[in-house]
């Protein structure tokens, strides 16, 4: 406001300009709010402004955005937090809550944990989130309840396909994208519960 728009919008990168407040939480040392300038890479904010992870433990994940947002893995750390290129990474940057995960944490819980968030707050107008948000936690209990094979993680792959397409809103459309990201990218998460698994075909 003193320097005026310009001076503003010099500050970011791309298309993304400007400063992003990012709230920060989980397993952080220096978990709280920081305003960054849009563009700065998620590995300086976790590490060279809130400190890393705690008690020597590893970095294994990151959901940026919300319970909508995408989760990100150790080679996503040098992401510009920019929406263009967290959208490229295959997340969001969203309001700019980020929550931290440490080696220690199974994301495969948290998966269960978002589509269960779903279904609660589910206006059920449409099916494909008023339905699939319910069967989804009923297949991730089954995984995590050591019953779990190939054809569960094939049938999660294709409940998140239809809620993303078929979805009226936001909710239902959006919370696929973390799902997506467990599916793809830490497909390794459920292999200690469905030995074997791998990225369906259908995510």
């Amino acid at each position: 406001v003193e320097h005026g728009g310009a001076k503003y919008a010099a500050l970011g990168r791309g298309k993304s300009r400007g400063t992003k407040l990012v709230s920060l939480s989980g397993a952080i040392a220096k978990p709280g709010l920081y305003e960054v300038e849009l563009g700065t890479t998620l590995r300086t904010v976790l590490y060279d402004l809130a400190g890393g992870v705690p008690g020597g433990k590893a970095f294994k994940a990151a959901q940026i955005g919300g319970p909508l947002g995408g989760i990100l893995g150790a080679q996503h750390l040098d992401t510009p937090l920019t929406f263009e290129d967290l959208a490229e990474a295959g997340g969001m940057l969203g309001h700019g809550g980020i929550v931290v995960y440490d080696e220690d944490v199974d994301l495969v819980r948290i998966g269960r944990g978002l589509m269960k968030f779903c279904a609660v707050e589910s206006c059920g107008k449409c099916f494909p989130c008023r339905i699939g948000s319910v069967r989804a936690p009923e297949i991730f209990d089954t995984i995590l309840d050591g019953r779990g094979t190939q054809a569960d993680l094939d049938l999660l792959g294709e409940v998140n396909e239809t809620m993303l397409v078929g979805s009226l809103c936001a909710l239902g459309g959006g919370i696929p994208l973390p799902i997506r990201n467990l599916l793809t990218s830490f497909v390794d998460e459920f292999a200690k519960h469905v030995p074997g698994a791998r990225t369906p075909d259908v995510v």
